[in-house]
């Protein structure tokens, strides 16, 4: 089993970040929506807002992982 103090920086700040994230998310109950795929993400979260935003206080982001290479 690993110790704490054997842990490099990057693990360090990942198991942090994890912790922060964790109670952020339980003092405040909220829900996360995740939607992948290669086509119509943009128009899908634009739609699942519309619909939440009506009723509840939703908000939005955009975060991104493009896979595709820029081409020149």
């Amino acid at each position: 089993m690993e110790k704490w103090y054997d842990w490099d920086m990057k693990k360090l700040i990942q198991f942090k970040l994890k912790f922060l994230a964790k109670a952020i998310l339980s003092k405040y109950k909220l829900e996360i929506i995740g939607i992948t795929g290669s086509v119509g993400k943009t128009g899908a979260k634009e739609a699942v807002y519309a619909v939440f935003s009506y009723k509840f206080n939703a908000r939005r982001i955009c975060l991104i992982k493009s896979s595709q290479k820029m081409r020149i």
